[in-house]
């Protein structure tokens, strides 16, 4: 079929699909999802298993060996790696390259249902944790800042604003991180507890008691129901320090008489946040699968303005990266590269082949890209610096052809050819 010729004799029909596609590229734009770098899928998930006060040989013989041995049973692994250590067991688990991401949730749930299968067989107080989420990029990042304040009130603004973020649209999820694990010590005093005949497995009984949940039961009184609920539990420290504990002979006395009880954080405490070398949270917030980032750091921005009303007073919340930023920085600069080719282009062709050749070489280029956009968001490619850069790569073939074609038919035209056979004979070449 003779594309040229058809195009030439069906020319409204042409113009009308150039239109068609010039709209279509437009609305193509603002719907196509925008991110920083393409999305990519991580084929290995890691499997770390904590067996406290074992040592690596013992890790390796009654716990590695065990969750190695469930996991080979699936057809889906290419290749296990193990590490074992005092206390602790690390397996790579890599899923061969055949499988799409697409299919690797169920292969990941598989997974879990082998290693919990092994579970049963793990000595006394082994936990074992699966981790395949490596693949959540977070675009957003702020830092929660708060002088005098504890990082227990600043995560608890922090998980507020959690709350109300994950609902906005295109938002994925939302992570705290910096978080300062508390916990409550209670220091004895050796010698006042063996003066009262108190030891301090006493002590853990009693606590353990006190706070134990168990249904007290109810009763009814005419035609009203009446559950019975014991009021007595431990909800904060000084609970703790008027705990009674009962001693030989029958002494009773409250915990704080004989320990000191007080809430600071874990030892070891876990990873610290420093923010301008000031105590911070940071709030990362991730994008949705083939959403768009830019859209989303808008929605999130006007989320938190509307937020600010419930900020404490002295809590700073800080923007430390913004992806929404830097991809539309990369969007604008693809737009103007594309706007100074049409402008060179042009300029040049209305300079050495006229006017017509000019616009209708331009019109092309344009008409191409447009063409393009519909075809990524059909497809669900999404604009990012892979496909950036490689639109404005195809920019200089596009306007290299465009040339050679418009200058091919002006050739042939000179030399006596009428217009449909230079075309003709330029497609072909």
């Amino acid at each position: 079929m003779d594309i040229a010729r058809a195009s030439i004799k069906r020319f409204r029909v042409v113009i009308f699909l150039c239109v068609l596609t010039l709209v279509g590229g437009v609305m193509a734009y603002f719907e196509i999802g925008k991110l920083e770098d393409p999305s990519f899928t991580i084929k290995t998930a890691v499997v770390s298993a904590v067996y406290p006060g074992a040592s690596a040989y013992e890790v390796e013989t009654e716990v590695t060996a065990r969750i190695e041995d469930a996991i080979q049973a699936m057809g889906e692994i290419k290749h296990i790696r193990s590490r074992s250590t005092p206390g602790m067991a690390i397996i790579y688990v890599d899923i061969k390259d055949e499988y799409t991401s697409n299919e690797l949730p169920q292969i990941w749930d598989k997974l879990r249902q082998k290693v919990n299968d092994a579970q049963v067989y793990m000595p006394s107080g082994t936990t074992i944790i699966i981790n395949n989420d490596f693949g959540e990029v977070y675009g957003q990042y702020y830092a929660l800042i708060g002088d005098g304040y504890t990082m227990k009130e600043l995560y608890d603004y922090a998980d507020f604003l959690k709350k109300n973020i994950v609902l906005v649209d295109e938002v994925a999820s939302v992570k705290i991180l910096g978080e300062q694990t508390e916990a409550v010590y209670i220091e004895f005093s050796a010698s006042r507890m063996s003066s009262l005949g108190i030891s301090p497995l006493m002590v853990l009984a009693a606590l353990t008691q006190q706070n134990m949940l168990t249904a007290t039961g109810n009763m009814t009184l005419g035609d009203r129901y009446i559950r019975i609920s014991p009021t007595s539990g431990i909800i904060s420290v000084e609970d703790i320090g008027d705990l009674v504990i009962g001693g030989s002979g029958g002494n009773l006395t409250r915990l704080r008489e004989i320990a000191e009880v007080r809430r600071a954080y874990a030892d070891p405490q876990t990873f610290k946040l420093k923010f301008n070398n000031r105590p911070a949270l940071a709030i990362g917030i991730s994008t949705v699968e083939g959403g768009n980032v830019v859209n989303m750091g808008r929605a999130v921005s006007k989320r938190l303005k509307e937020l600010e009303a419930f900020r404490p007073v002295g809590i700073e919340l800080t923007p430390i990266y913004l992806q929404s930023d830097q991809v539309t920085s990369s969007v604008n600069d693809f737009i103007i590269n594309l706007l100074e080719s049409l402008a060179i282009v042009v300029g040049v062709l209305l300079v050495f082949m006229g006017l017509r050749s000019g616009l209708i070489i331009g019109l092309v280029l344009l008409i191409t890209v447009a063409g393009t956009f519909v075809i990524m968001n059909y497809m669900g490619i999404t604009l990012q610096i892979v496909s950036l850069a490689a639109l404005i790569i195809a920019l200089g073939s596009l306007v290299d052809n465009g040339i050679v074609v418009a200058e091919g038919m002006l050739v042939g035209v000179e030399r006596g050819r009428n217009l449909t056979r230079s075309l003709t004979q330029c497609i072909v070449l």
